[in-house]
């Protein structure tokens, strides 16, 4: 703690000595914020592109982040399913997930996660990944990485967007957007509905024939006044109501004919922005709300004598402040202030017995400095984050690297290390099994990339890494409490490669090897695989574009969830194709085909995936 103060109070004494004029050219180095879209050289970030979201016309953004090297999604079942994202071993729950910059964990789940079933791809610009611990940027909870998407912002040109899709397990999904600008006013709408029968979540395998189906809408909007030319405010709202149906658990008996959950979730958020000295100082202030409200309900039935309902609402409120100053050429300090408050509530009955959490609260309150230099050879930057947390006291958090460009070669090299944090949710705080005892969970990494470009058109990236992670949040079998006890560490290595052949075919690969352990157990963390590989084709020729993707999974360990003894879960490989044809920019027909070669694999033990299935629709822009 000492160290970070110190830290910051020397870098701050810099900014207010140094005069913001320093070197005569006018250069504006846009921050790494909410709304931007320039990634730090030593960030292991991947964007996902509107462009990329377009053509893989997926339904869920899990589905988007499938081909990301470094990330693993698991689905317990169809779409609207429980889903979850392990960024580099880190378990799912240590992915702080945000919106337009705002917090969308949702604070009543047992581990303050985010669930991925039902998050949509309609109206979303981009997807900025960051792989690896990110506090002193984002604050607690990037405890393994952050996924930050970002919805649309309306352009000059007024467009209108639809798509309109069917296909295997009566599925069906559509999809309305508009987006423009008026004056000094931007806009942008996106609405979609999904709804599907489905199939089993528990696996059809294991004789379960059930189908869970599925019904999500959703429906985002962003408003943007640009008041100066150097001036902006922008409001932003997101609304999603998904209705599922689903199983007791995996494996054998797991079919449950009247096992539903709803999950309503809203987030909103203002900011505002301006630049002053000259445009070397940018301030950012901005507020957020989002609330997560889930019911459940399971009456009896002849296979399952289980009575139960359930209600969680949770609410977590942001605001924060920050400041960057570019001084000469090259550096940048940049000053955070940030404060969150989370809340929430739960009332369960279970075959008449009643149980409940009042409505309880924890807040955090942070300030992080951070310096950066790039030039056109060198880049560097060293930051560090103090936090006090209303439940576990202070906290720091520090990151540095320090890099070069080989602008001869066309390449670049980095080392980086980081450290994150995650605080106790309200649930391992206050439910019943919970302790009001337990501390904030930490992590560190430490990794190298080297980037290559070769000739005009292809690109190689290589990522080596290690993580730790101390004072992990476990639940006590004996005691039926959670324990600060466990540790993990996890390492290995990413490659990456992206070639365009003429303009017409582009070619994209990815492999991902990762070493996990329990370190307080001496056993491989579950679900995650130690070999994973991408390849993507996409070959596309006047109006006709034909796109192809190979995926493979190797071994991993997992729990049968009947005798939930620990079993191995087979490796597996799926084929995707799709092709479409432009008629005018008005009209693109489109299909595709989801597990070529049928294969029956299982991503969860006991719980059911896809066979080959096959989707058409209509899309265009007016």
């Amino acid at each position: 703690m000492r160290a970070a103060n110190l830290f910051q109070i020397i870098c701050f004494f810099v900014i207010l000595t140094s005069s913001p004029y320093a070197g005569a050219q006018e250069v504006i180095v846009e921050a790494t914020n909410i709304n931007e879209g320039k990634i730090e050289p030593s960030r292991s970030a991947r964007i996902i592109s509107e462009s990329e979201l377009r053509l893989q016309k997926a339904t869920t953004v899990a589905d988007v982040l499938r081909s990301i090297p470094g990330l693993e999604v698991v689905r317990q079942g169809g779409v609207g399913q429980t889903t979850s994202v392990f960024i580099r071993g880190a378990r799912s729950e240590d992915t702080l997930v945000l919106i337009d910059g705002m917090e969308a964990n949702d604070a009543m789940s047992p581990a303050c996660g985010f669930d991925f079933s039902s998050m949509m791809t309609e109206n979303i610009e981009r997807i900025e990944i960051y792989r690896g611990p990110q506090s002193v940027r984002f604050g607690a909870g990037a405890l393994g990485g952050v996924i930050n998407i970002i919805t649309k912002e309306g352009a000059a040109k007024s467009q209108f967007n639809y798509l309109a899709e069917a296909g295997s397990f009566q599925t069906d999904r559509e999809a309305l957007s508009s987006n423009g600008k008026t004056g000094d006013l931007a806009y942008s709408l996106g609405l979609e509905r999904f709804s599907s029968r489905g199939f089993s979540a528990a696996s059809e395998r294991s004789g379960n024939t059930e189908p869970d189906g599925t019904s999500i809408g959703s429906i985002s909007a962003k408003l943007v006044w640009n008041i100066t030319r150097t001036a902006k405010a922008q409001a932003t709202i997101r609304y999603t109501d998904a209705n599922i149906e689903i199983d007791s658990h995996g494996g054998v008996g797991g079919d449950d004919p009247n096992n539903t959950t709803q999950a309503k979730q809203v987030i909103t958020g203002l900011s505002a922005s301006d630049r002053f000295f000259d445009e070397h100082l940018k301030s950012t202030f901005g507020l957020s709300y989002s609330e997560v409200d889930r019911t459940g309900r399971n009456e009896p039935n002849i296979g399952n004598t289980t009575d139960s309902r359930d209600h969680f609402l949770s609410e977590n409120r942001k605001v924060h402040l920050e400041n960057e100053l570019t001084i000469g050429e090259y550096s940048t300090f940049r000053l955070g202030i940030q404060g969150r408050d989370e809340s929430g509530l739960s009332n369960s009955i279970l075959n008449g017995t009643p149980t409940s959490v009042d409505r309880k609260d924890q807040s955090v309150l942070g300030e992080s400095l951070t310096y950066l230099f790039e030039s056109e050879s060198w880049f560097f930057d060293i930051g560090s984050r103090a936090d006090h947390s209303s439940k576990v006291g202070a906290i720091s958090s520090y990151r540095t690297s320090f890099g070069r460009k080989f602008l001869e070669s066309e390449a670049k090299a980095y080392v980086s290390y980081g450290t994150g944090f995650k605080l106790p949710s309200l649930y391992q705080l206050y439910s019943t099994y919970g302790d009001q005892n337990l501390k904030q969970e930490d992590s560190d990494t430490i990794e190298s990339t080297v980037e290559k470009k070769i000739g005009m058109n292809s690109l190689v990236i290589i990522t080596a890494f290690e993580n730790h992670y101390r004072n992990l949040i476990d639940y006590n079998m004996a005691t039926s409490r959670y324990f600060n006890l466990s540790k993990a560490r996890s390492r290995g290595f990413e490659f990456q490669a992206s070639s365009t052949v003429k303009r017409a075919l582009t070619l994209k690969g990815s492999y991902a090897y990762l070493e996990t352990v329990d370190e307080t157990t001496g056993l491989k963390l579950l679900r995650r695989p130690q070999n994973a590989w991408t390849a993507v084709g996409i070959y596309k020729i006047a109006a006709y574009e034909i796109s192809g993707q190979y995926s493979f999974r190797g071994e991993r360990d997992d729990i049968d969830p009947v005798s939930f003894q620990r079993i191995s879960n087979g490796s597996y490989d799926l084929v995707n194709v799709g092709g479409s044809y432009q008629f005018k920019d008005w009209l693109k027909v489109y299909a595709r085909i989801e597990n070529v070669f049928d294969r029956k694999y299982e991503e969860v033990a006991g719980y059911g995936t896809a066979g080959q299935s096959i989707y058409a629709g209509l899309s265009g822009d007016f």
